[in-house]
């Protein structure tokens, strides 16, 4: 037995870091829930996500990250079942954040008819991962007949937390599966802001072009054409001003013009207003979604390229 619902042919610990993760939070879903019918309807979406073949293969995701503690819940179901206090100990023990849920219930008479709604909100949240799990169930009791019927349903959210510099950097990467570019995000924030190509696992990116990009959004909080703006405006316009001036000089001399190395020199970037941007949320019901502004995936080489360009500045 899994920690509450059956276990699949071939079990828990054969589906993808992602899929387990959604295993875990429907499973704290189904602790925390109010009704039976409400339980039935997660369990279900567990099922699903269980039979989903895709769920197997290995996807890139910001949840490899805590790998392990993911799987010392999942390996630790194959133990037996839990109890409440028992399944909060074990999420504590990995720091998997389960904070106290929200339901709601009311009871309503009309005639020979009885209505009771039921819904939960259960969050779950490992790392800067956040699932919710929202469940519903309504059951009715026609005191003439003595008949009781009951309905319910499950969905399963999920969202990335994320600062508006991690959202810059995400936006520049330009690569349509956020979860890669977040999972790219924190491995370098976890190696000290180094980035390797070990950590890209893509011979289409550069470690150099990357690493400006990080340096840039996620350190400096600007944006690559802010960046080069800043690159205009205190490098190259100046130097064309200055060029311009001793062109005067000289003429008046008699000279040539003459620009001097390393007369006009870059300012260290220090502070820069960033406009507020919307942050990206990833949502889905049963499965995983993520969503976040398309960029193209060549912003990376023209960001190199522009970043050749202030090199010196930085």
């Amino acid at each position: 037995m899994s920690l509450t619902f059956d276990w699949g042919a071939e079990g828990d610990e054969k589906l993808n870091v992602e899929a387990q993760a959604q295993i875990i939070a429907l499973t704290n879903a189904y602790y925390m829930s109010n009704t039976p019918l409400e339980k039935q309807a997660i369990s279900q979406r567990a099922t699903e996500i269980r039979n989903d073949s895709n769920n197997k293969k290995i996807v890139d995701t910001p949840l490899k990250i805590y790998g392990d503690q993911i799987s010392v819940i999942i390996e630790g179901s194959a133990k037996g079942y839990l109890n409440v206090n028992e399944w909060n100990r074990a999420l504590n023990q990995v720091g998997i954040i389960a904070p106290k849920p929200t339901i709601t219930q009311t009871n309503k008479t009309q005639g020979a008819i009885s209505t009771a709604t039921s819904t939960s909100q259960v969050v779950l949240s490992i790392g800067r991962t956040e699932y919710t799990v929202n469940s519903k169930s309504i059951e009715t009791y026609n005191k003439n007949t003595g008949v009781k019927t009951g309905t319910a349903n499950a969905m399963l959210a999920m969202n990335y937390h994320v600062t508006e510099n991690e959202y810059l950097f995400l936006r520049e990467m330009g690569d349509e599966n956020v979860e890669k570019s977040l999972y790219i995000l924190v491995a370098i924030i976890a190696n000290d802001g180094k980035v390797t190509q070990e950590i890209l696992n893509d011979k289409t990116l550069s470690a150099k072009g990357v690493a400006m990009i990080y340096h840039m959004n996620y350190e400096l909080g600007m944006t690559l054409a802010q960046v080069d703006q800043m690159y205009q405006e205190e490098v190259i316009l100046p130097k064309r001003a200055e060029a311009w001036g001793l062109l005067g000089i000289r003429a008046l001399s008699g000279g040539g013009l003459r620009l001097q190395k390393n007369t006009v020199k870059g300012k260290p970037v220090e502070t820069k207003t960033v406009e507020s941007p919307k942050k990206p949320v990833a949502g889905g019901s049963g499965e995983t979604q993520g969503t976040g502004n398309g960029i193209n995936r060549d912003t990376i080489i023209d960001s190199a390229t522009q970043a050749k360009r202030v090199e010196g500045l930085l």
